[in-house]
């Protein structure tokens, strides 16, 4: 049994390595979830895969030239924007510390909070960056955001967006299908190469091929969470209309990774996904975060392979949790003392890296993995 992770997977995805070995080779695509600063406890599991683990993959693209699909929605787009790039621990590095080192006023307004992001982002990733992801050998980068449809979603006017925002919430609370009133997903893809998860069916979906004029702006708008941030309008070759956080639909992204099971491409059979995720639940929407009983579609991860820290873990963090956006108004007078709590656990973080690459590297992965039926 691993002592700081917890290892769960699909009955796919198991079969999988158990006929082929837990190899780098397998994996076709890298989801990563939205969910603000929980994302810095990753960090040096980000750092294990594609500066060590994938690293491999170019080497032997004559052998296996298929290219590895990065999905991520809101922070797992702007993880996968460092990772993609040509040096991936440096700028995995640069964006953990731009993004611990955001500092704001006690009562910033829109304004100053996008200007904070500009820093981020300017932190990790310059054109020269962006070239790289586009063009890197084996990476492509694809994201999600949504785009506004419905009453005052596509306003930044707090009192007209919160109540837009709360009658979605009622809405979703019946039916998650009713989210598809208020926001259209997007999906920008590296055109490269088509993912397996172009054709996405749960929701209508716009489609944006991803360049080097509007990738940044496309990026922004994966995380732009709603009443906190504005939205992302003018993104150059998508329609006219407000962007925001890809999380509103796809929080956790419970998707099929490889299309619906009647349409699957037979080259994916020993394929899987790996998904090193923050936490052991998976959240279908941001809205559902509360909804105990909104489950994850179990089909949708039958290819998946799982990874999420240890309430072990999580217990030696400070205040016994990993990092989360609410931590920001819990030190709004004390930006030191969140960064030095955000620094720690980006420290620990390295404890889920090291025993990542022990079990990667160990003979019988299996030994240490659980159904993955137990968390959805």
């Amino acid at each position: 049994m691993s002592k700081y992770l917890s290892i769960y997977a699909g009955d796919e995805a198991i079969s999988t390595i158990k006929e082929h070995g837990l190899k780098q080779e397998i994996v076709k695509v890298v989801a990563g979830a939205a969910g603000g600063p929980k994302w810095l406890i990753l960090s040096a599991i980000d750092r294990f895969l594609f500066s060590e683990w994938f690293a491999k993959r170019a080497s032997c693209l004559s052998q296996n030239p298929d290219p590895l699909f990065l999905l991520g929605s809101s922070a797992g787009a702007w993880r996968f924007a460092a990772a993609s790039q040509n040096n991936p621990k440096k700028s995995l590095k640069n964006l953990a510390e731009s993004y611990i080192n955001q500092t704001y006023s006690i009562k910033p307004n829109l304004d100053e909070i996008d200007d904070e992001c500009s820093k981020i982002l300017d932190g990790f990733i310059d054109d020269n960056g962006i070239v790289q992801i586009l063009n890197h050998p084996y990476c492509r980068i694809n994201f999600l955001s949504v785009r506004s449809k419905f009453m005052g979603s596509g306003s930044d006017k707090i009192s007209v967006l919160a109540s837009s925002i709360s009658v979605a919430a009622l809405a979703n609370l019946f039916d998650r299908r009713n989210l598809a009133h208020f926001f259209t997903r997007v999906l920008f893809y590296n055109p490269s190469e088509i993912p397996p998860f172009y054709d996405l069916e749960s929701f209508p979906m716009i489609k944006v091929g991803l360049t080097a004029q509007n990738f940044k702006k496309a990026l922004i708008s994966s995380g732009s969470i709603p009443l906190v941030m504005k939205g992302v309008s003018n993104i150059l070759d998508a329609p006219s209309g407000i962007y925001r956080d890809g999380g509103m639909i796809d929080y956790h992204l419970d998707i099929p990774f490889f299309g619906a099971a009647n349409k699957e491409n037979s080259s994916f059979k020993n394929k899987i996904v790996l998904f090193p995720h923050y936490i052991d639940r998976v959240v279908p929407g941001w809205l559902d975060k509360q909804l105990k009983w909104r489950s994850a579609n179990p089909q949708n991860f039958r290819k998946v392979l799982l990874i999420a820290p240890s309430r072990k873990f999580t217990d030696m963090l400070p205040g016994k949790k990993i990092p989360e956006r609410q931590d920001f108004k819990l030190f709004k007078k004390n930006n030191r003392k969140r960064i030095e709590h955000w620094n720690i656990a980006l420290k620990y973080s390295e404890i889920l890296g090291d025993e990542l690459c022990q079990l990667f590297y160990s003979k019988n992965p299996c030994n240490t993995i659980e159904p993955i039926e137990k968390i959805l």
